[in-house]
């Protein structure tokens, strides 16, 4: 999120952060939020701010990932929970750092 550095060194390639983030394949019957599918990493659009999302979970706890590059924004809910989600966390999350567009249904297709 900080132009691919970490105190001020270079901790990745740019080429393999621009090919991790560009989009691979449609995901077909998905929300219609998400557009495209990359190497682990899905793209789409969350109330007019373009979002780039990771989800994981492993027996016993659960993450999700949501990074904004135009911002240089990422936010990360994590659970002690079995693929454990926090949906409103993460939305209310992004209500307090984001300009955001009016919800306009009662909950988000990308948070489900």
């Amino acid at each position: 999120m900080n132009h691919k550095q970490l105190e001020g060194k270079q901790v990745l390639d740019p080429k393999v952060i621009a090919l991790m983030s560009s989009p691979h394949a449609t995901i077909p019957g998905g929300a219609s939020t998400w557009v495209s599918y990359c190497y682990g990493l899905q793209l789409g659009n969350f109330r007019g701010v373009h979002v780039v999302e990771h989800l994981g979970d492993r027996p016993g706890f659960g993450s999700q990932i949501r990074m904004i590059p135009s911002r240089h924004i990422a936010i990360i809910v994590l659970t002690n929970r079995t693929s454990g989600l926090l949906p409103a966390t993460m939305e209310k999350a992004m209500d307090l750092v984001l300009p955001l567009k009016p919800d306009l249904e009662s909950s988000s297709s990308l948070s489900k």
